[in-house]
């Protein structure tokens, strides 16, 4: 039976009739021959008309046992019988069994494949890098979603959503309030408000409004410029402190508390107007201290002598510069002391001693312009009543602090405070020179009216007119000539008839 469907299916095939069992089996011995052929690279003509020439042999098997007949069968399907598939070659384009992939010469480049040199595919953490679409980076083990590239090899750029080297942050594309563009952590100076500021002009400007990103106010401790004189912080006063003695107002200020402006505190120096004592002031007329003021610059009285003129002063040329001199400030401060010139007047009466009813008047007549005579008529014109001193003058010619010499222009004395000749410190002094020369052997003789003492002469011995009322009286005169007997020649004693009668006379 076997034998007759084989020959049935030979006569059968030139005509495309097969059985259906036939055909399947057919197909299985073609496909085997086919294999086999193409292993061994012969031409596939040759592998039909090899199984043409098996047929008879299969018709011989076929005739023997039917189990042997399947094994038969079976065994010529299997690959091995014919011969094995060429082994895969990884590297020649092909992806053959055994390969996940096969770029050929680019396995292994990397960045140009994801095929590695044994045509196994790049995973993300090998540390291969793939191409760009598949991979941006690959650091093996180091991959990290902390790291420069990701655990998704992606590389880690701000906004990723990941906090990577070099960020503080990463709210990813939204961002933050807490987090900037630059994912780095929100911060005062990063020219936003956040949570907790003030203001944020992203500068470190101290003078402005914006401190810290704190608003700028007064006791924070920066002066903000065009609103603060000042601003101390802690240290600014609530009230007005008061400062050590000798600190000017200038000095002594503070910043106010509420304000921030410079305050004057309360002030106790030399100047302020209130005499303090116990701090050295001898005077203070506050703004009116100074070198023409009664109190100087440093609350000490201005005084004769130290080279400042007072108020009460004419002139002070310092303590060494006011002396007795022509020229020169006097002593005391009280004036410029100027020269002056003491001459012997016309003479006077008519030879009787005679001055007439108003001596001082007849001896001044005596006397040239501008000048007074030096004459002593109690209650008249009068020096002192008490000897050397100058303790009662009644419109006395001679001046204090003057300079006066004779006729010649020779010095004859400076008064001092008492104004007197030949006195000094309340005792007698020769004068420097002759009042006048001339006028005999004893130069001329001159009434005074006075003890040499310069007191008025209290012996009554007077002519008529001048001081007594007795006309037979002697009178004391003057000794021009001689140094010591200016005012009265000692024990000389002339009547009343002398008819050269003279007196002094002080330019006035």
């Amino acid at each position: 039976m076997r034998v007759t469907s084989s020959l049935f299916a030979l006569i059968l095939a030139p005509l495309g009739c097969f059985a259906p069992n036939l055909q399947g089996e057919t197909a299985e011995t073609d496909e085997s021959s086919s294999s086999g052929a193409e292993s061994s690279g012969l031409p596939a003509d040759s592998t039909t008309s090899q199984a043409d020439t098996e047929t008879p042999a299969t018709e011989s098997t076929a005739a023997g046992d039917d189990d042997t007949t399947g094994d038969a069968a079976t065994d010529t399907t299997d690959p091995d019988t014919t011969g094995g598939s060429t082994p895969s070659e990884c590297g020649n384009g092909l992806v053959e069994p055994g390969e996940d992939c096969d770029d050929g010469e680019t396995n292994g480049v990397a960045g140009s494949t994801d095929c590695l040199a044994d045509c196994s595919l790049t995973t993300c953490g090998d540390g291969f890098l793939g191409r760009p679409e598949s991979e941006e980076c690959d650091q093996g083990e180091e991959n990290a979603d902390d790291a420069a590239c990701t655990s998704s090899c992606t590389a880690a750029f701000c906004g990723d959503g990941l906090i990577g080297p070099g960020e503080s942050c990463d709210d990813g594309e939204a961002g933050s309030d807490n987090c900037t563009s630059s994912c780095a952590l929100a911060s005062c100076g990063d020219g936003r408000v956040q949570a907790g500021e003030e203001c944020d002009d992203s500068n470190d400007i101290n003078t402005d409004a914006c401190i810290n990103c704190v608003e700028a106010s007064c006791g924070d401790g920066f002066v903000e410029s065009g609103e603060e004189e000042c601003d101390e912080g802690p240290e600014n006063a609530s009230e007005p402190p008061v400062c050590s003695y000798g600190v000017t107002e200038d000095e002594c200020t503070y910043c106010a508390t509420v304000s921030c402006s410079l305050e004057v505190g309360v002030v106790s120096y030399c100047g302020d107007g209130v005499l303090q004592g116990g701090n050295g002031e001898e005077c203070d007329d506050g703004a009116e201290n100074g070198p023409n003021g009664a109190c100087l610059a440093d609350c000490s009285l201005n005084t004769c002598g130290d080279g400042f003129v007072g108020p009460d002063e004419a002139c002070d040329d310092g303590e060494d510069e006011n002396v007795l001199a022509g020229g020169a400030c006097a002593p005391d401060c009280s004036t410029i002391i100027e020269t002056r010139e003491i001459e012997i007047s016309n003479i006077i009466g008519n030879g009787n001693g005679d001055f007439g009813a108003n001596p001082v008047v007849a001896a001044d007549a005596a006397c040239p312009p501008g000048y007074e005579a030096l004459l002593t008529d109690p209650g008249a014109r009068q020096a002192t009543n008490s000897p050397y001193e100058a303790d009662f003058l009644i419109d006395w010619p001679l001046r204090p602090y003057t300079r006066y010499v004779n006729s010649f222009g020779d010095p004859i004395w400076i008064t001092d405070d008492v104004p007197l000749l030949g006195v000094r410190d309340g005792a007698p002094q020769e004068v420097e020179n002759l009042l006048v020369n001339g006028g005999g052997p004893f130069g001329y003789f001159v009434v005074t009216g006075m003890e040499e003492d310069w007191t008025p002469l209290s012996s009554g011995s007077t002519c008529l007119n001048f001081s007594s009322s007795s006309s037979g009286l002697a009178m004391q005169l003057g000794m021009a000539a001689h140094p010591l007997d200016f005012i009265r020649a000692e024990g000389v004693v002339y009547d009343c008839d002398q008819p050269l009668m003279r007196v002094y006379c002080v330019e006035l």
